[in-house]
């Protein structure tokens, strides 16, 4: 009698439990949902703000004017100053155009199609495109991301809030960046690059992203030091036949033109009359070394000090992410990632949408502690959050000016934990990185 009382007493007890965790389980279902639907309505009505009350599309109208441009056969790359303001001034463009012409003549060849259709109607295309490879970005993101065993519903609403609870998001979409594309791009390699039968897909990426984003050869040094010499070689190959093919249609004079371009550019660092170490909105550590240093005695020191800082930075990157490895691993690819940012010559604001797959992989590989939550967060919200000091003479230049730099620790305070994931503790047996 006694036995049987306790029986109906403990399967009394599991049915509450069940009915309890499915109860929690429907309300974790309905608060990501609400996650997800109020980033999405924030993410529309930011962006629709942006355009239709602040327009500035500078790098949209950037990519259509210097593509139509291009379609009739001028050097866009040896314009003068002079020329070429006059050309913009000229120009039926509703909206300001910014800088010079850095991309490779493959991109802007790409995007003459856009460019023969009305300036509107292209850029609506334009955000129509940018949105499916938004959304493309969060569901590769999420999958990524239940690899940890978290619930689709979960995985969906964390991917949701690493890549549209951001600022670079939304000057992506106001100014018509690419960096929306380029992220899938990366997500892509980051799918593929493990799987041999489609590192086709992973190399053509990679070979895509380089005629747009060249700091991104960082992760083409890493693939060769994991010795994926497969997916080196479709990347070679997308990379020169497309170019090869942007030569043929423009011409190989405009070719020489760009490389020639992009060399001045490099050893001058400077982009037209822009000053990249002294450009505002510049990011990276030189620009950190050349206004924090400004006017002091030690203002010859910037250069070599951001030299030292990089190739330690690259040392320490490969030897990590490379040396104590067998395979590919993510917090490996995502530390490259980081790293591309810090020592390229220009850094800015909206480029560092990217790091959404870098913060994701701190979530899959677990926090190893309080410390490395503190870590995340504070870069998570010195990264996404909006803020600036631009407007503010004082912060310009001198010991002041690290203050304008709060995004830049955001990326290196990433690249440490990506970093402290890769300690020696975290690789098994056989080279190969636990995540």
């Amino acid at each position: 009698m006694r036995l049987s009382k306790f029986t109906v007493m403990t399967e009394h007890s599991t049915e509450s439990q069940q009915v309890t965790e499915h109860a929690k389980g429907w309300y974790v279902h309905i608060l990501c949902l609400l996650v997800i639907s109020f980033l999405a309505a924030t993410c529309i009505h930011t962006t629709a703000r942006m355009i239709l009350l602040e327009p500035n599309l500078a790098d949209f109208a950037h990519y259509y004017f210097f593509s139509d441009l291009l379609s009739e056969g001028i050097d866009i790359y040896s314009l003068l100053p002079d020329e070429l303001a006059q050309m913009k001034t000229s120009s039926t463009l509703p909206v300001y155009i910014a800088g010079k012409p850095e991309y490779s003549p493959a991109f802007f060849v790409a995007f003459i199609p856009l460019s023969r259709l009305p300036f509107w109607t292209a850029f609506s295309a334009w955000i129509f495109a940018n949105s499916f490879a938004l959304l493309a970005c969060v569901v590769l993101l999420a999958r990524y991301i239940h690899r940890t065993g978290a619930s689709r519903m979960v995985s969906y609403a964390l991917a949701s809030v690493l890549s549209l609870a951001s600022q670079p998001l939304f000057e992506c979409l106001g100014i018509g960046q690419i960096n929306i594309f380029i992220l899938l791009l990366l997500l892509l390699i980051h799918t593929f690059m493990n799987r041999k039968p489609h590192e086709i897909v992973a190399g053509a990426c990679l070979g895509l992203i380089l005629l747009t984003k060249p700091q991104f050869g960082v992760l083409f040094v890493l693939f060769l030091l994991w010795r994926n010499f497969r997916l080196c070689g479709y990347t070679l190959l997308v990379y020169v036949v497309l170019q090869g093919m942007a030569a043929s249609l423009c011409g190989y004079a405009i070719e020489l033109s760009y490389w020639s371009n992009l060399l001045h550019s490099v050893l001058s660092g400077s982009v037209g009359n822009v000053n990249l170490n002294t450009f505002n909105f510049n990011l990276s550590l030189n620009a950190l070394f050349a206004r924090t240093l400004h006017g002091s005695p030690l203002q010859l020191m910037a250069t070599p000090a951001y030299i030292a800082t990089s190739t330690a930075l690259l040392i320490a990157t490969y030897v990590r992410a490379a040396g104590r490895t067998s395979g590919a691993s993510s917090a490996g690819f995502c530390l490259c990632l980081c790293l591309a940012f810090l020592v390229s010559p220009l850094t800015e604001e909206h480029h560092l949408l990217i790091l959404a797959l870098p913060f994701a992989a701190t979530i899959v590989k677990h926090s190893q502690g309080r410390l490395s939550v503190a870590l995340i967060i504070t870069a998570f919200l010195l990264v996404n959050v909006r803020y600036s000091l631009t407007r503010f003479p004082m912060f310009d230049s001198g010991p002041l000016a690290v203050f304008a730099f709060g995004k830049t620790f955001g990326v290196g305070l990433l690249w440490f934990e990506l970093l402290r994931c890769l300690k020696p503790s975290q690789i098994s047996a056989n080279g190969t990185f636990k995540i």
